[in-house]
């Protein structure tokens, strides 16, 4: 759910922003770990109405790595570096950023400590790995990694919305042409074979019977979507349960989930292995990770796994329990996490994960963009000769007998 609230920090001075958090107790906890007093809280039910987000988005987080590594590998002072940023940004949010941050430099706090507020839970991790960098001596480098996993996960975002957004937009299209034919102009055809008496074959009579139901209802076909959702809404807000078994349906439909489960899988194996090559430990690693995931069931599972972690199982021996209750993790994922803790590669075993499934849902949205067309265009041209035989086939008897 989506919370604004109105917080107080160390100074006394009110801060104010909006989080999408599962609860309100789990917002009370992210602030806590900023420092942070929640005052007020409330359901934020339109995002556009809400008071505006100061969390960083994933451009401007890409930006910001890409700049400072630049900047620390040529040998520049972290202060030389941020005061750059504030000067000369792409977006106004960087060069806000930069103010703020040289504000806390100039006041004590590290580059970590002054990146916390403005990175959401689900990008706290970033603060983390600033903050590893930091006490390790190796920040340049981290940042560079930093800023090629953000983007990867970009790439892969972009991915997941074409694969899902594409088929809609794409049918949305066609069903509209389809409507609009059957609401002016299959009337107007319809009205001039009934005038004539003639009588109808059964498919004629079937398209003028579609044609009169949707010109009935076509506002409760409007208004269906707008329902369908409240609906969901409602029962998500009552029953919470269910919003765990919708995340599980998304990985699970028959194609889209399958390319949904490849980008998660290839998201959490990149940024478990950045996390573990940074020297943090495993389990709080998986924590991270979890907090990280957008999909709750997966979430979920990561949070058992990250428990087993702690009471000792090895993380392969973490990942196969989970996989015979959820089925999340393929014999493959399994197989490539063992290899790497026995031969001690497991960063390099992840990252070949994060590969492979890259790149088997970029060659599955490709497969999928392909064959859409052709499908459409399929549909479409079958609903087209339908329209053309049910009105043309009793015009040509009617000109026969006239004739």
């Amino acid at each position: 759910m989506r919370l604004e609230y109105t917080a107080l920090d160390g100074q006394g001075r009110l801060v104010r922003g909006v989080q999408e958090v599962p609860s309100r107790a789990a917002l009370s906890e992210f602030l806590a770990t900023r420092q942070l007093d929640l005052l007020q809280v409330r359901r934020c039910w339109l995002p556009q109405l809400c008071a505006r987000r100061t969390a960083l988005t994933l451009p401007d987080q890409i930006g910001l790595c890409q700049h400072l590594a630049h900047y620390l590998a040529a040998g520049l002072h972290l202060d030389e570096a941020l005061r750059d940023l504030a000067g000369h940004a792409d977006t106004p949010a960087l060069r806000s950023l930069g103010q703020s941050l040289q504000r806390s430099l100039q006041g004590g706090m590290s580059l970590s400590q002054g990146l916390r507020p403005h990175l959401e839970a689900n990008t706290a991790y970033i603060a983390e790995l600033i903050a590893a960098g930091e006490q390790s001596g190796t920040l340049p480098t981290l940042l560079q990694r930093l800023g090629e996993t953000l983007q990867r996960s970009e790439q892969w975002r972009q991915q997941a919305r074409r694969a899902l957004f594409y088929p809609c937009i794409a049918g949305t299209v066609a069903g509209a042409a389809c409507v609009f034919l059957l609401l002016f102009l299959v009337p107007q055809i319809e009205g001039f074979l009934r005038a004539s008496g003639q009588p109808l074959p059964w498919h004629s009579r079937a398209l003028f019977a579609l044609s009169a139901a949707i010109q009935q209802l076509w506002l409760v076909l409007l208004l269906l979507p707008l329902l369908m959702w409240a609906v969901l809404g409602a029962c998500l807000r009552l029953y919470p349960r269910l919003y765990w078994r919708l995340a599980c349906w998304q990985l699970s439909m028959p194609v889209f989930g399958r390319i949904q489960l490849r980008l998660q899988l290839a998201q959490l194996a990149d940024l478990l292995a950045l996390l573990y090559a940074a020297g943090i430990s495993l389990a709080t690693a998986l924590t991270t990770c979890a907090a990280s995931c957008r999909n709750l069931a997966l979430a979920i599972s990561l949070e058992e796994i990250q428990q087993s972690v702690r009471d000792g199982q090895s993380l392969s021996q973490a990942f196969a329990q989970a996989a015979g209750a959820n089925r999340f993790y393929p014999v493959f994922f399994l197989h490539l996490l063992q290899g790497g803790e026995k031969t001690g590669q497991l960063e390099h075993s992840l990252r070949h994960i994060s590969e492979r499934y890259n790149a088997s849902a970029s060659a599955a949205i490709a497969r999928l963009h392909t064959l859409i067309e052709p499908a459409l265009t399929l549909v479409v041209g079958v609903f087209l000769g339908w329209v053309v035989i049910a009105t043309l086939q009793p015009l040509y008897a009617l000109i026969g007998e006239a004739l």
